[in-house]
């Protein structure tokens, strides 16, 4: 089994990691600092960003307006690949899942054309 037995390295890690903590406790006792989780607005971000490809798709679907669906999945998997790349995996995720709408969108269309009206959305 892996790590089954604390070695020297081990022990002085823990001992260092220990003692950093109890340094950081003592800091923020003689501060009156009391920690707390971070806040980020990440999921408000996301959330803007996929009304407004909502709001951009309706505009297009409304005005009759065709476009390259192979165009658009392959700019979407690159920026998809960036967000993972940037960690941002809750974008990437959202990416995807628009991916795989289009790809869906792709198969119900007329085999003879690229483009496609872009699907109606879902609400999530």
């Amino acid at each position: 089994m892996y790590a089954d037995t604390v070695t020297d390295s081990m022990r002085r890690m823990i001992h260092v990691t220990s003692q950093r903590r109890l340094k950081q406790a003592e800091y923020n006792k003689t501060n009156g600092i009391t920690p707390r989780s971070i806040e980020k607005g990440l999921r408000q971000t996301l959330h803007t960003e996929y009304e407004s490809r909502q709001l951009e798709a309706a505009v297009m679907r409304e005005a009759g307006v065709d476009y390259d669906i192979h165009k658009a999945i392959s700019e979407l998997k690159k920026e998809m690949l960036e967000a993972a790349a940037a960690m941002e995996f809750e974008r990437a995720a959202m990416l995807r899942d628009e991916i795989k709408e289009l790809e869906g969108a792709m198969d119900e269309s007329s085999p003879k054309s690229n483009s496609v009206v872009p699907p109606k959305r879902k609400k999530r």
